[in-house]
């Protein structure tokens, strides 16, 4: 496995140490490792599935909607 030094400010270090061992990992380094490659499967996932990141809707946009709708729908 490579080693790759990434510098980050206090707090953000702080934040991710606390959301590592928030979600069962042993450091940061190994949560950032988990991000890099979620993201990485997200990409590959969405090459095979030919998704254009245009036609992509963020989570927190698609949420948003749906409580709209169903505030709508009361």
């Amino acid at each position: 496995m490579n080693t790759v030094t990434i510098s980050i400010e206090a707090a953000t270090e702080a934040w991710a140490e606390e959301k590592a061992r928030a979600e069962g990992y042993a450091s940061a380094s190994e949560y950032v490792a988990f991000l890099v490659q979620r993201e990485r499967d997200i990409e590959h996932l969405r090459s095979l599935l030919d998704v254009d990141e245009s036609d992509v809707l963020p989570v927190d946009d698609a949420i948003g909607m749906v409580r709209a709708e169903i505030r709508a729908a009361r």
